[in-house]
């Protein structure tokens, strides 16, 4: 019994691992549209409602995009992109708030919010719960499409 336990603690803790580097790196995951063109990762979505909402300042959302766009151009061999012009690289300048098309994929943004938090801070459930209402937004946006 003890030896399973542990290996369950190990695996547990090996999948937050790399369920933290999926998010923060911004491995993408869908692609589902957003007034800013084409959202791919949870961190996207979150941060383009977070710069919409003007519920925090710009710069957590940059602090949040940058790990992501720093992956991006090593693995593309590009430039390492300047902090100042992050939100234009992800096409997020010039946005204004109406919340009708965000409402419409409320389950995406939701999931996205829980799983950028649970990954921040390592609170597996919250991921858990994230991916889970992740999975049911897209696969309702998905029939909404056929």
């Amino acid at each position: 019994m003890g030896s399973s336990k542990k290996w369950a603690a190990i695996i547990s803790s090996v999948s937050s691992s790399l369920y933290f580097c999926l998010i923060v790196f911004q491995i993408p995951l869908f692609r589902i549209p957003c007034r800013s063109g084409k959202c791919t990762t949870p961190i996207e979505v979150t941060c383009f409602q977070l710069i919409i909402s003007e519920v925090f300042p710009e710069f957590v959302a940059k602090v949040l995009l940058y790990p992501g766009a720093l992956a991006s151009a090593i693995m593309k061999g590009k430039n390492i992109p300047s902090y100042s012009k992050l939100l234009r690289l992800y096409n997020f300048t010039n946005l204004t708030n109406s919340g009708k098309a965000d409402l419409l994929r409320l389950e995406v943004l939701a999931g996205s919010y829980l799983s950028v938090a649970g990954a921040l801070i390592g609170a597996r459930r919250m991921s858990l719960i994230g991916t889970l209402l992740l999975l049911w937004g897209l696969l309702g946006y998905i029939e909404g499409m056929m």
